[in-house]
């Protein structure tokens, strides 16, 4: 299997609660269900939607992202291995929403400035 390239950015802590409440809306859950044990699939893919997103945008190690999302970091690696295995295999809906969700992200956050 293929590794996913991550582009590095510098991200001010503020950007954190933003990148969840976009990613928990599109998955319509709150990000306290995020923080918690739930193991509904919806709240799944939201926690490792962003886990893969501040991996893959964000300077964040596995460390900080599970301390960020309530886990350890073998929970973070396998839930962001089970994203990119989404990817790669181009699992339709959800491929369809995380384009959405770095489409909203770039447009919200990373040339917010820009305007």
């Amino acid at each position: 299997m293929s590794r996913i390239e991550y582009t590095w950015l510098v991200k001010p802590a503020s950007f954190e609660k933003q990148v969840a409440v976009i990613v928990c809306d599109a998955f319509r859950c709150s990000y306290e269900d995020v923080l918690s044990s739930d193991k509904r699939r919806n709240v799944f893919y939201a926690r490792a939607t962003i886990a893969y997103v501040f991996r893959k945008y964000f300077c964040e190690t596995l460390v900080q992202i599970g301390e960020r999302l309530n886990r350890d970091h073998s929970s973070i690696t396998w839930s962001i291995q089970r994203i990119e295995e989404l990817i790669i295999v181009n699992e339709g809906r959800f491929v369809e929403k995380l384009r959405g969700i770095e489409q909203r992200l770039g447009n919200e956050i990373f040339y917010d400035d820009a305007a």
